[in-house]
């Protein structure tokens, strides 16, 4: 397996163990209410999740998890 395969998995694991402690969630909400896509960032306007690395997703998805 690559490196790459495995920060997939992991990512996949958080997410599954986030979505399962907020099952009430779609998947949308779910990202929108536990990381920062949505939010302005303090730039003044809505920041775009395509421009966020997997890393930061991942470090926000743990956070919550915590």
């Amino acid at each position: 397996m690559t490196q790459r395969e495995e920060q997939i998995e992991d990512f996949i694991a958080t997410l599954e163990t986030l979505w399962m402690k907020h099952s009430e969630e779609r998947f949308g909400q779910l990202l929108f209410n536990h990381t920062k896509f949505g939010t302005t960032e303090g730039i003044g306007r809505v920041v775009d999740p395509f421009h966020f690395l997997d890393e930061t997703i991942l470090e926000d998805l743990e956070e919550v998890i915590e």
